[in-house]
């Protein structure tokens, strides 16, 4: 089959090879329809979207009573009664060839000790509760500090509180009013009478 033919118009030679034929078959729209790759003819060998979700695997712990020996699972958590009779868990994974203790399974996580998002925002005014406490073991002082808040509801709370040593010659720490009041007489010792010190000094 010839491929060009001169055309004396153009004064050169033009391609007889129409634009839908190749191999001297023509390719029509259809054909091309027919032929194209659609939803029924990639699912054979496959996966689809909708066969893919089912098989996805999303658990994160297998619960067992004894560790298993074969089929271990090294991106698993493993979930071990502690006792036959017991409803508590101890967390395992399968590491270098051996088990890990990863500690005490929790379902559930305490946020009652915090303070609330919500309540953050509404910090009562005298939000700071300074309270002193003698060491009867160190013979000094601690103060004790804890934050005063309101919940969602309106509710003044307290948080947790927390301990701070004194102040000592061992260890840094905060100063009781009474040791305060002490360094201040010694530091304005010119200005008192020795019967003044003395009483604050004792």
């Amino acid at each position: 089959m010839p491929t060009f033919r001169q055309d004396n118009k153009l004064g050169s030679k033009v391609s007889l090879i129409k634009t839908c034929d190749i191999n001297d078959k023509a390719i029509t729209s259809e054909k091309i329809a027919n032929s194209a790759v659609d939803a029924d003819k990639i699912q054979n060998g496959s996966i689809t979207k909708d066969k893919l979700a089912p098989d996805v695997d999303l658990s994160l712990y297998i619960l067992v009573d004894e560790f298993p020996s074969e089929n271990i699972n090294p991106n698993k958590i493993y979930l071990k009664r502690d006792s036959p009779l017991s409803e508590t868990y101890t967390k395992f994974q399968y590491v270098n060839g051996e088990w890990k203790n990863l500690g005490v399974f929790n379902d559930s996580i305490n946020l009652s000790a915090y303070i609330p998002y919500s309540g953050m925002g509404t910090v009562v005014e005298d939000n700071f509760g300074i309270k002193e406490e003698t060491n009867e073991e160190s013979k000094g002082t601690a103060m004790q500090l804890h934050l005063e808040y309101k919940d969602e509801n309106s509710e003044t709370k307290k948080s947790g509180s927390v301990n701070i040593p004194s102040a000592s010659y061992e260890k840094a720490g905060l100063m009781s009013a009474k040791d305060k009041q002490k360094v201040d007489a010694l530091y304005n010792m010119s200005a008192l009478t020795e019967e003044e010190l003395n009483k604050i000094l004792k």
